[in-house]
């Protein structure tokens, strides 16, 4: 590397360093300002009066349950431990959320150099996704924070199980079924994890003789554990009536909620027409500098890889009669890898020019 190049890289670094922290100041002061809203009282009532705490009747719910969902780390252990630490101080319990959120973005830079993306251009999805709407817009509401962190736990289990397809032993394996389970306490939602899985492993490599057989095998530990959740979840809680906001169901609605949660990502329709744009330019941008068929097949890779993730993971929630915010926060981590692929592309193809 020149010194000319080795001083713009140093330039960028620092350049993505005074975002990242220009982006943690803005939220904590934002945090300062905030308080609780909405089912935050409920739970801060519970921890409150519960006496004495039972962390059986949280965890093991058999007899009845205080809440619809069964979110245990995510939701009664949240604003318990979050009581005994903070009491009423609400940016106490936001900065535990946004240390989580920043902490999935390390784990998506992470995820982005074993997907082969330059070190620049993971740092860059990794920014794009710490700055995203629907997490920034939600965050300050404690009553997601099973969001958040079911967030950073299946991007810990997608990095561990992409360490373990490299070769990295046995213990990643086993340290991904660990994350996968700490993500289904904080929200079933999470059930759908072992197709990440294998489409991150998609995203990897080049699919080869009997690569589909080498990656389920890979995934059945993952695909045992939660088949194993779903049975407890279902056969063995107390059952507890779901509202009618809540009940999924095929409509009409479903397209135009997918929509929807694809508009939150960007943050509205004026900004996903300026990122389709550049996509637009960086797409021509890469047709001139023609990428040889490696490159073009790596990314046609990647791009499904992103596409299946975001569809998989907002599946669920296009199911539920009225689009939220929150339901897309699942989704920002697979856009932002699509826009990383497409980065990544460019650079390879034309950057050394």
């Amino acid at each position: 590397m020149s010194a000319t190049d080795s001083t713009a890289s140093r330039g960028f670094l620092l350049g993505c360093t005074l975002v990242a922290v220009a982006i943690a100041l803005a939220c904590g002061w934002v945090a300062s300002l905030e308080w609780f809203s909405r089912d935050d009282f409920a739970f801060l009532a519970r921890v409150q009066r519960a006496d004495p705490w039972s962390w059986r009747a949280v965890f093991l719910p058999f007899d009845e349950r205080f809440w619809t969902f069964y979110r245990p780390l995510g939701m009664e252990t949240y604003f318990y431990l979050g009581f005994r630490l903070f009491g009423l101080e609400a940016s106490g319990y936001f900065a535990v959320s946004l240390a989580f959120h920043f902490a999935s973005a390390a784990m998506l830079y992470r995820i982005g150099r074993q997907l082969g993306f330059d070190p620049r251009v993971a740092l860059v999805t990794a920014l794009l996704a710490v700055s995203r709407e629907p997490t920034l817009g939600e965050i300050f509401y404690g009553s997601v924070f099973h969001f958040v962190i079911s967030v950073f736990f299946t991007l810990l289990s997608i990095t561990c199980f992409l360490d373990y397809t490299a070769g990295g032993g046995r213990r990643r394996q086993v340290a991904s079924c660990l994350a996968l389970g700490l993500a289904l306490l904080c929200n079933e939602v999470h059930a759908t994890t072992p197709a990440l899985l294998a489409l991150a492993a998609l995203g990897t490599r080049r699919p080869e003789r009997r690569f589909a057989r080498r990656v389920m095998l890979a995934v059945a530990p993952h695909l045992l554990l939660v088949a194993l959740y779903l049975a407890f979840r279902v056969l063995l809680l107390a059952p507890v009536a779901v509202p009618t906001v809540y009940t999924p169901a095929l409509g009409p609605y479903v397209l135009r909620n997918t929509a929807a949660h694809v508009l939150f990502v960007f943050g509205g329709t004026e900004r996903l027409a300026v990122a389709m744009l550049l996509a637009a330019l960086l797409g021509t941008a890469l047709l001139v500098s023609a990428p040889g068929r490696r490159e073009r097949a790596r990314l046609g890779r990647l791009a499904a890889m992103a596409i299946g993730w975001t569809a998989v993971v907002l599946a669920p929630f296009a199911l539920i009669p009225f689009p939220q915010e929150r339901y897309a926060m699942l989704a920002v981590a697979p856009v932002c890898l699509l826009v990383g692929a497409l980065l990544d592309a460019f650079w390879r193809s034309a950057g050394g020019r």
